[in-house]
């Protein structure tokens, strides 16, 4: 899939519009909204691509963790750059992703900090998990479902959706490993016990609801401030100035045009060339005579105006006696 550049056009932004701008171009090349691409960064890291939680192993815009990332880059990694990282990642013995080379491995990780990755990822996630869950209940994923699907996974967020109005605080292994990453989500900061489901999920929908109202809002102050100056394309020489046309020289359009009868008015011709020449711009239809071809080469030895004019005056006066 085709990335878009928006991001690479020089700017004099703060860091969060810089973030803004890659999240943009992921919008662009996945096709999934940049408001809630937005929303989701800002929810989970504040806009900071070097985030990482001391209680788990996500890291980055979108706080993914290295399982996810590497499920992510091996299955849409060669559609942004990233060909020679997912061949890399293979299933491992107990059926999750693994890279032989540690150095590899750790190179791969570290692209979570790169926020035009991260973004494009992140972009690539939420249409997986639209599919999934639209599939198990049977209706369109909102925007908060998608967020509840990143951050518990297609699984976790399906249980919670599904279990959220049973008594309890679910059990499931996608929901612990989730409690175990996000204590102040799943216990209350007081008594430390566990949270019903159903009441981490109204938080949750409140919480994203809020990010969506701020991304809307952010959307609008963090676009990119084009440095217009970095832009300014370099200063042309100067070209050699064109000099203007003869205006004595006769070109070969003006050759090839027919006399117009004003023209033959001025002209010093005998009466007779006149009239003949009137007359057959007369019987001449105007669109024919556009362009007129160059009359052949006269052969033989050229004969000066005094010649020419005696020879119009002998043929009129011939004309007249007769």
């Amino acid at each position: 899939m085709q990335t878009f550049a928006t991001s690479n056009i020089p700017t004099t932004e703060r860091p969060e519009s810089r973030v803004a701008g890659h999240i943009r171009d992921a919008s662009d090349a996945t096709g999934v909204p940049f408001e809630f691409l937005l929303a989701q960064a800002n929810q989970e890291s504040r806009l900071n691509p070097d985030a990482k939680n001391r209680n788990s192993s996500a890291t980055g815009l979108y706080q993914f963790t290295s399982g996810t990332w590497m499920d992510m880059v091996k299955r849409h990694g060669a559609e942004h750059g990233l060909e020679k990282y997912a061949q890399a990642i293979s299933r491992g013995a107990d059926g999750r992703w693994t890279v032989k080379n540690k150095e590899m491995r750790k190179e791969i990780l570290d692209l979570r900090k790169d926020p035009r990755l991260s973004a494009l990822m992140a972009g690539e996630y939420a249409k997986d998990n639209a599919q999934v869950l639209e599939a198990r209940l049977g209706r369109k994923a909102t925007d908060q479902d998608l967020y509840l699907a990143h951050f518990l996974g297609a699984g976790g967020a399906i249980k919670m959706i599904k279990s959220r109005h049973l008594d309890g605080t679910g059990d499931s292994p996608e929901l612990a490993s989730a409690a175990s990453a996000n204590p102040d989500v799943f216990h209350d900061q007081n008594s430390g016990e566990r949270k019903s489901l159903d009441v981490v999920y109204d938080n949750l929908q409140r919480r994203f609801r809020h990010a969506m109202s701020e991304a809307s809002r952010l959307s609008k102050t963090l676009r990119p401030q084009v440095d217009l100056a970095e832009l300014r394309p370099p200063e042309k020489p100067l070209e050699k100035p064109v000099e203007a046309p003869d205006a004595q020289a006769a070109t070969l359009a003006d050759l090839q045009k027919a006399p117009r009868a004003e023209d033959l008015a001025r002209m010093d011709l005998p009466n007779f060339a006149r009239r003949a020449s009137l007359a057959a711009l007369d019987d001449e239809p105007t669109l024919e005579r556009y362009p007129v071809p160059l009359p052949p080469p006269i052969l033989g030895a050229k004969a000066d105006s005094a010649t020419l004019r005696s020879l119009f005056q002998a043929v009129e006066n011939k004309d007249r006696d007769s």
